[in-house]
């Protein structure tokens, strides 16, 4: 099932977004009509069209709420063609900072970047699941498929959070990157001792990236937090025994072979 395309406003926000179908028109071939349905509760303006996109403005809906919307065109060439959008209406602090830590760690900061917003704030939604589960004393309420971080870990200032989830997402964008690198430039996989061999000299950059980058990086910071975090913690305390020494014998409750004072006869 495809991803969902997926747009972001505020409550109080009105902005105008824009669906592109230009891809899919051959040449010469123009937008005849468009008509945007569905999105009850929230407050749509007028279509336009412009080289083959249909722009049209978004205000009001509910904090919280993900409303599903279909943009259709019927063509010069009498071909009718849709796409489905969400609009997930929330304030969404985390998205601004969180979804620019990311870019910083997978380094994609160009005016015209590899991933949308939209893209990326789905797969911090998807990081942060698996960091809730790795984290036990994570409480947020994740939904996925809404894009929703409940309460706000930029709003309540919960910095360990953020950065676990944005490095564990730069870890999800390596692994998707070496799966991309290596289907095109081929690998040979074995099992017992398991292996694998590359034969595109930026797949092994990828894999050396796996081993030194976000991934071990996102350990380390795991492994620092289980140790370093007393809450974390527990132990099973019960007497120092050995071959000289049992303190078993201080209570009355010792063997013939104990002394009084703990040590063997």
């Amino acid at each position: 099932m495809p991803i969902p395309n997926i747009w972001f406003k505020k409550p109080n926000e009105s902005k105008v977004f824009g669906v592109d179908f230009s891809s899919r028109l051959a040449t010469g071939e123009t937008i005849a009509t468009d008509s945007v349905t569905g999105g009850s509760g929230l407050i749509l303006g007028a279509e336009s069209n412009s080289d083959g996109i249909v722009s049209f403005r978004i205000s009001g809906g509910t904090s919280g709420i993900v409303y599903e919307l279909t943009v259709s065109i019927t063509t010069s060439a009498n071909n009718i063609y849709e796409e489905s959008v969400q609009v997930s209406v929330q304030p969404y602090s985390w998205m601004l900072d969180m979804i620019l830590i990311l870019r910083f760690l997978i380094n994609d900061l160009e005016s015209t970047p590899t991933y949308s917003d939209a893209r990326l704030a789905q797969l911090l939604c998807v990081a942060a699941q698996y960091v809730k589960q790795d984290l036990s004393d994570a409480t947020y309420t994740i939904d996925v498929p809404s894009v929703t971080i409940s309460p706000d870990p930029v709003v309540v200032g919960d910095n360990t959070f953020i950065n676990f989830v944005t490095m564990r997402a730069a870890c999800f964008t390596d692994q998707s990157s070496l799966r991309t690198r290596a289907s095109a430039a081929g690998l040979r996989a074995a099992l017992g001792p398991m292996s694998l061999q590359v034969s595109d000299s930026a797949v092994q950059g990828i894999v050396e990236l796996l081993k030194n980058g976000a991934c071990a990086a996102y350990q380390d910071m795991l492994r620092d937090y289980m140790y370093g975090n007393t809450r974390n913690l527990a132990a099973i305390i019960s007497p120092f025994v050995h071959n000289q020494y049992d303190p078993r014998g201080y209570d009355g409750r010792r063997g013939d072979d104990i002394s009084s004072d703990g040590f063997f006869n």
